[in-house]
């Protein structure tokens, strides 16, 4: 770094930070910092330390207040060469008793709270449609059927869901295993899936379906594919539960894991699969469409993970399949946000793997490449990029959904009985 660049540090006042801003000090750069609310007096010594003349409270939780902050720190350094976004916070707990409040205090001050202002042209656009709206008001909440309010599980001590005993000469593979060993697939069991109306969604639930297992099917708005899926289901002689409503909503998994408790008593495996993109730059993309893809996309897995986690502990079994995206494990240019979400939904399936597995329950991921589905028509239809990445990839096709549904049951089953905490690339060698 030049001496005398301008340099803004969030986070002043917490180890980390401080460490950046007295080596940028020592550097010459001139630095502006910035503290999270209640961290004045630990913010103010590090900027005497610094020779730093100012040293301003922001929220990074609050896009009105980081916009103002970077617009100081521009006017008093007459400039802006470098961003540190050093603020960090933290909440720990086993995931289906994490308060909500927590969770997306964690997302606001270290996801959506690095996002950088977006210059003011009001001739931007608003990139995508607002989030589906709900088809109908929730039922009332029946007593007993947890897994939705973070209670303690009868007989266990909140400490011990982390480290519960291991049971000598229990056959751990067994305990693990979602899919039956007899054979059978999942006969008679309970699956749940998100974004099942089409696309990947709707490949693995015919799957399933197919495998002998009963569904709860969700659906954001499309009724009429929603039905059809249904019925293809149905089709192979299984039930199957239609549940309408945007996953970016905490209810609606509440109401998943209560239909498939209603309908079949029991969930044995829950696939994660709604998911939506809305491309563009870092620099043109609004606020509420930041928010809508941390709220469908990563929000959604949560909120689903938490609903059922409480019923699979007391089963003593169960698996979760998470659909994220190759662009979570190498981010492509104009999808900061999807990349964002992407990343941190493998970064969950990997720490809740290793929270659970003590419990029997296993968390894998799929991270799809380019798959012939309605969400990537858009991007491979741009010039050059459908034989662009034809090219690139060593099988030299796109995939379809259907291999990608041959992932999720092999995750949820007997087979992968030894497999937890894994991101299962279904991307035609493209990525590896």
């Amino acid at each position: 770094m030049r001496e005398g660049s301008a340099a803004l540090v969030t986070g002043a006042g917490q180890p980390l930070a401080d460490a950046v801003a007295r080596r940028l000090a020592r550097a010459g750069a001139r630095l502006f910092l910035v503290h999270l609310p209640g961290q004045e007096e630990a913010a103010q010594a590090v900027a005497r330390d610094t020779g730093t003349t100012a040293a301003v409270e922001c929220d990074p939780a609050d896009p009105g207040a980081v916009r103002s902050a970077v617009r100081q720190a521009v006017a008093a350094l007459d400039g802006l060469d470098l961003l540190v976004n050093a603020v960090v916070h933290r909440a720990s707990g086993p995931a289906h008793l994490l308060p909500l409040s927590d969770w997306q205090r964690v997302i606001d001050v270290e996801l959506s709270g690095t996002e950088p202002p977006r210059p003011r042209d009001r001739r931007s656009r608003r990139l995508g449609p607002r989030p589906a709206t709900q088809e109908h008001a929730p039922g009332p909440r029946r007593p007993g059927r947890g897994g939705c309010r973070g209670r303690i599980l009868p007989g266990l001590e909140r400490s011990e869901l982390h480290h519960r005993p291991r049971v000598a000469g229990q056959r751990r593979a067994l305990l693990m295993s979602a899919g039956s060993t007899s054979g059978d697939g999942f006969r008679d069991q309970a699956v749940i899936v998100t974004g099942a109306s089409r696309g990947i969604g709707r490949a693995i639930a015919q799957a399933f379906a197919r495998e002998g297992a009963d569904l709860v099917l969700n659906y954001a708005s499309n009724q009429e594919a929603a039905a059809a899926a249904a019925a293809a289901v149905e089709a192979h002689g299984r039930r199957c539960v239609l549940v309408r409503g945007s996953v970016g909503e905490p209810e609606v998994a509440c109401r998943l894991h209560r239909a498939a408790l209603e309908a079949f008593g029991r969930v044995d495996v829950l696939v994660n699969n709604a998911g939506i993109r809305r491309d563009g730059i870092l620099m043109m993309l609004r606020d509420d469409t930041w928010r809508e893809m941390v709220n469908v996309n990563l929000n959604g897995v949560f909120y689903g993970c938490r609903a059922v986690l409480e019923t699979m502990m007391r089963q003593g079994r169960g698996a979760i399949v998470n659909v994220a995206s190759t662009a979570g494990l190498r981010g492509r240019s104009g999808q900061v946000n999807y990349a964002a979400t992407k990343g941190a939904v493998i970064a969950l399936t990997r720490a809740l793997a290793q929270e659970v597995a003590p419990q029997g329950i296993r968390v894998n991921a799929i991270a799809p490449g380019f798959i012939e589905t309605d969400m990537v028509t858009d991007f491979l239809g741009r010039a050059g990029t459908r034989q662009a990445f034809l090219e690139a990839t060593p099988l030299g096709r796109f995939g379809c959904p259907e291999e990608v549904a041959g992932a999720a049951l092999y995750l949820a089953s007997a087979a992968s009985s030894y497999v937890t905490g894994h991101v299962l690339v279904v991307s035609g060698g493209l990525f590896v």
